[in-house]
């Protein structure tokens, strides 16, 4: 597995824009999608069946490389070429450190 120190402060943005934008919508009860812009203001909070969960830096750092290792990808190419369902996976490992939903 790859260091998180590879992984960009922009990397994480891109995937928890992802994931906000379509990939956690099925399973979680609210996350603010206002609260994502130029300013990168993590962490902040999500909830899920009525309780609250915390997204980090550090819980999308170790949600990535998860994710990435579970599909066999080196963490670049993860970061290259991720979708909403890629995304979706990142924030359930940084939460719940298991895939949960779907």
């Amino acid at each position: 597995m790859f260091p998180s120190n590879e992984i960009t402060e922009q990397n994480v943005q891109d995937i928890v824009i992802t994931a906000l934008e379509g990939g956690i919508n099925y399973w979680a009860d609210f996350a603010d999608v206002s609260l994502i812009d130029m300013h990168y203001p993590l962490p902040f909070t999500i909830t899920v069946e009525g309780k609250n969960f915390v997204l980090t830096d550090v819980s999308i750092r170790f949600g990535i490389e998860k994710e990435a290792n579970r599909r066999g990808r080196a963490i670049w190419e993860f970061l290259e070429n991720h979708d909403a369902d890629d995304a979706d996976c990142v924030v359930q490992w940084a939460l719940f450190n298991d895939l949960v939903y779907g």
